[in-house]
């Protein structure tokens, strides 16, 4: 039981960094493209 619960952790722990990166690297690279196309400072 706690194997198991162990397992499910960690594959939601590794879901989440997954998905905090990708939002990192969205954010930074839209971010970029505003100031660079759009002339927006940030």
């Amino acid at each position: 039981m706690i194997y198991k619960f162990l397992i499910c952790f960690l594959v939601n722990m590794r879901g989440g960094f997954a998905t905090g990166f990708s939002g990192m690297i969205a954010s930074a690279v839209i971010s970029h493209m505003l100031i660079a196309f759009l002339g927006m400072e940030l």
